[in-house]
């Protein structure tokens, strides 16, 4: 494992520091969330980006291909119920849920759910219950009825939603980040009848 920030990179590590960059991520994010790449072993020409629990131990992380390979995630053999990146979370604020790593790096406090579930039982579900007052959410325009379930089980315990639409984009990463702030604050309160509504809607 070699850091990107590292100013001796080989010319394969070099397109993924770029590749990186293309997607949004900033030299500070590099630094700040350990982002690296590996040059051998299982996740060869892979770019590693670490997960870490609240005491600062290394809980996760995932192996992304940045070029054409069949298999674009490579991640641990282990359990993915962890809480990605929780020392970097501040649980007395507001919460914004997305999809992967690249999407959290769009909003403030945000946690990637690594997919577009999240089990009730999970300890990113039981925490937010635990601590959040309120949570919004931003998945992409394909997990629509998945969103809605994870509406439906924070409303049940009582948690406040908020819903992030994406208008014209089918996923947060395509957003210009000119927009982020603007749709956020037009974030729409989901209440138990918006959320019948919906599920009607998509045929619930």
């Amino acid at each position: 494992f070699t850091s990107l920030s590292s100013g001796d990179l080989s010319a394969i590590g070099r397109k993924a520091k770029h590749y990186i960059l293309d997607r949004g991520v900033s030299f500070e994010d590099v630094l700040l969330y350990k982002i690296g790449f590996c040059f051998h072993g299982p996740y060869k020409n892979r770019i590693v980006i670490p997960s870490f629990d609240i005491n600062g131990e290394l809980n996760y992380y995932i192996a992304r291909s940045f070029d054409d390979s069949y298999l674009k995630y490579k991640n641990p053999p282990c359990s993915k119920d962890v809480i990605f990146n929780d020392i970097y979370i501040d649980w007395t604020k507001p919460v914004v849920l997305v999809e992967g790593f690249f999407d959290s790096l769009k909003y403030e406090n945000s946690v990637p759910i690594l997919g577009s579930t999240l089990n009730m039982k999970s300890k990113l579900f039981m925490k937010i219950v635990e601590n959040c007052k309120t949570v919004y959410t931003c998945l992409d325009k394909d997990a629509k009825d998945k969103e809605l379930k994870i509406v439906k089980n924070l409303l049940d315990f009582g948690v406040k939603v908020c819903k992030i639409e994406l208008y014209d984009y089918s996923d947060l990463g395509e957003v210009p980040d000119h927009l982020l702030s603007e749709y956020k604050k037009r974030a729409s309160l989901i209440t138990r009848e918006d959320y019948l509504l919906q599920k009607l809607d998509f045929g619930g």
